[in-house]
């Protein structure tokens, strides 16, 4: 089944290659987004104090 769907994934690749193009660079940067508001998030959070519990 799997061996299917690959099939199919590069079929569509061929077929459609602008389509498939703008939906893999859309994806690639929405994870890129993500990936960059957690850091965000993560070195607000972070206290950046040395020894804070002393």
């Amino acid at each position: 089944m799997i061996k299917l769907y690959i099939k199919q994934a590069f079929y569509q690749l061929r077929e459609n290659r602008l389509i498939s193009l703008v939906s893999i660079i859309g994806t690639a940067l929405a994870i890129c987004m993500i990936m960059v508001i957690v850091l965000v998030l993560e070195v607000r959070i972070t206290d950046c104090v040395p020894e804070v519990n002393r």
